[in-house]
């Protein structure tokens, strides 16, 4: 009996030792998932802020307020005449290019780095506003996808803490 006793013990010792094996090795995977997922999480951010950073520029109305002002004193009494367009458009192209190189290289991020150089180009080529729309709507798109990622770490993040509770329990 006593033999017998020893052997289950050493069985159940061993599939014990083995099961802490397979916990530890979950736990391993779901901790490195979670500073994973964080790392995500904080990238995106600063992605996003800088999105947000360019998109505040993108779309400043100082110089059409600066305008309307102008306009307001009546026919005649205009003063303020704008003879071009370039260095305002310009300067706005400009903040928006910074903002978006800045975001891109803390986000680490190229398709942030491929707007930016997108804007130094149009800003290059154009004088006028009309390149923002398709500026706009890549950012759009981003942000779209990024909010669809952070979806679906959150799902995952959740998934493996709900493991990891199911293998303590």
């Amino acid at each position: 009996d006593q033999a017998a006793n020893e052997a289950e013990w050493q069985k159940t010792a061993d599939a014990l030792e083995a099961a802490n094996k397979v916990f530890g090795s979950a736990k391993d995977v779901c901790t490195s998932l979670a500073n994973k997922w964080q790392e995500r999480k904080k990238l995106r951010e600063e992605e996003l802020d800088g999105m947000k950073d360019a998109l505040k520029t993108l779309t400043s109305d100082d110089a059409r307020a600066l305008i309307g002002k102008a306009a307001a004193d009546g026919p005649g009494k205009l003063d303020f005449l704008q003879v071009g367009g370039q260095k305002d458009g310009r300067q706005a192209a400009r903040k928006a290019y910074i903002a978006l190189r800045k975001a891109a290289t803390h986000s680490h991020s190229t398709r942030v780095a491929a707007i930016a150089a997108k804007v130094m180009d149009n800003m290059q080529q154009k004088g006028d506003d009309s390149w923002k729309d398709d500026i706009l709507k890549k950012i759009d798109e981003i942000l779209t996808e990024l909010g669809n990622n952070q979806e679906e770490d959150t799902t995952t993040y959740d998934n493996c803490k709900e493991e990891q509770h199911k293998l303590n329990l």
